[in-house]
């Protein structure tokens, strides 16, 4: 009660609806500073997967920019270069021996490296240097630790400053387009904070605090004054509720339910798609316009991307799909990001797939490469291969049966048609059969992969031609409304 009253004395004379919208413009900083966190996190264990695989089999002389040792507190990362992977190690993992530009010896893992210059020469070793720098590593008992995954030695030779004053200066590595699109946004959040009527006042944050003891202790408060004291109702503060709640406001935000909590008509669409996050299936498929004009191999490679979430750091695939792929894929990032902004900021961890890795095998297949032929595209085992294309499969028979929504809001008829033709380019033995999976008849739209053109690479003896379809075969086909929604006719009547 004491606090209760505290609170409320602070909050005197303070415009409330001001405090409200104040508490909400700090709420979308922080969730906009932990969606960079994350993003950044994101870049960070692709670094590694990627300085984990290739660092073994890099040269001595290698070019690396390390962490600062830890006790270089406000330092820059340090140039360095590679010598070979350390004789022993501490632990587990794997550890690499380097001696940076200052001339001291480290071992260091992946995780105390920011970046391998592949693209820089390496360090030019005379003979007889490499060995000479070797013989340099004190024994075990004479290395350092930093505090971190990172050894050094206390001395620096003389035998390999020649060396060390060679190792070129390293800039840091420029931050990934989606990180610095997110730094914008948390500058933007923090810019509405400082202006906001009460964002300059040194007790804004007590202001806040004080509002939120207030809001928590209200209910009790009022409860009280009717002789009703007890506890608030378990159901009102259980995780299960709490989480409902929290996707409801979710799909509030994005108008798939109004605030009453009824489903709005593309609600009820994005309710039908059966997808990891299905909220990112259905904006897309609203949003992006572009959509429209993909041919379907294009459009089954797109649609990868969103519904295969395979990513390994092992995996070999020989080509990327076309430039027209990728380019959507990287468009389609900004609305990943707003919602998974959106998802953070009401409590929520719904993953995001978006990897076009396989969107090129995809595309390969659609183009009517033979299956002996696509194997030799990947390292990828065929059962894995075969999930992996009948999941495109299943996102792509969705679309044509989704529910429809007044005024040109929903799917377009143009993506329900494409879609049928992708998924007939893809109906193919032995990813689809008669036994284990099936396309009817009434799915499949009569189409050949001969005159679609690509510009990835592919194995010898594929055929090339136009790209997509013409316009007058489009308007022919968007006439012919059977073709796309009687799902019982012959299908002679829709081909």
């Amino acid at each position: 009660a004491l606090v209760y009253r505290s609170a409320a004395a602070r909050l005197e004379g303070v415009d409330m609806g001001e405090v409200k919208s104040l508490r909400k413009l700090t709420e979308r900083v922080t969730t906009e500073r932990r969606v960079l966190r994350y993003l950044r996190e994101q870049d960070r264990q692709k670094d590694l997967a990627i300085f984990e695989d290739s660092l073994p089999y890099c040269s001595p002389g290698t070019p690396l920019l390390l962490q600062p040792l830890g006790d270089s507190e406000g330092a820059s990362p340090s140039s360095a270069m590679l010598l070979d992977v350390a004789p022993w190690s501490p632990d587990e993992d794997i550890w690499f021996t380097a001696l940076c530009r200052d001339n001291t010896l480290r071992m260091v893992t992946v995780s105390e490296v920011i970046d391998v210059a592949l693209d820089v020469p390496l360090v030019t070793l005379e003979p007889g240097e490499f060995e000479a720098i070797a013989a340099l590593l004190p024994p075990k008992h004479q290395w350092l630790r930093d505090g971190r995954k990172s050894l050094y030695a206390s001395e620096r030779h003389e035998g390999s400053e020649g060396v060390a004053s060679r190792i070129p200066e390293l800039p840091t590595p420029s931050e990934p387009p989606e990180v610095l699109s997110q730094q914008n946004r948390v500058a933007f959040s923090e810019t509405q904070v400082k202006e906001h009527p009460l964002g300059s006042r040194e007790d804004a944050p007590q202001l806040l605090q004080a509002a939120r003891v207030v809001a928590k202790a209200r209910p009790s408060v009022r409860k009280l004054a009717a002789g009703g004291a007890g506890a608030a109702e378990d159901d009102d503060t259980s995780p299960a509720w709490r989480g409902f709640q929290a996707l409801s406001a979710c799909l509030e935000a994005y108008g798939m339910l109004t605030p009453e909590g009824n489903v709005t008509d593309i609600g009820a669409m994005v309710a039908a798609i059966n997808a990891e996050n299905p909220l990112f299936v259905g904006v897309l498929l609203i949003s992006t316009p572009e959509l429209d004009q993909l041919g379907p191999h294009h459009l089954a490679a797109f649609f990868s991307a969103i519904a295969v979430d395979m990513s390994r750091p092992d995996v070999f695939v020989a080509s990327g799909p076309s430039d027209v792929v990728l380019d959507l894929v990287e468009q389609s990032v900004d609305t990943r990001d707003r919602i998974l902004a959106a998802q953070l900021q009401h409590g929520l961890d719904i993953p995001i797939p978006l990897d076009p890795t396989f969107a090129g095998i995809v595309e390969a297949w659609a183009m009517g490469v033979s299956w002996a032929e696509l194997l030799t595209m990947t390292s990828v085992q065929e059962g894995d291969l075969i999930r992996l294309l009948r999941r495109v499969m299943d996102i792509l028979r969705q679309i044509p049966r989704l529910p429809y929504v007044p005024n040109d809001r929903g799917v377009s008829t143009a993506l329900r048609l494409q879609s049928r033709r992708a998924l007939t380019l893809m109906d193919r033995f032995p990813v689809s059969d008669d036994v284990t999976y099936t396309v009817s008849e009434e799915e499949r739209l009569d189409v050949s992969s001969d005159g679609l053109e690509t510009d990835m690479t592919l194995p010898e003896g594929q055929i090339r031609g136009k790209m997509g379809w013409s316009e007058g075969e489009v308007s022919e086909a968007l006439g012919s409304e059977d073709m796309l929604f009687d799902y019982t006719a012959d299908a002679s009547q829709g081909s």
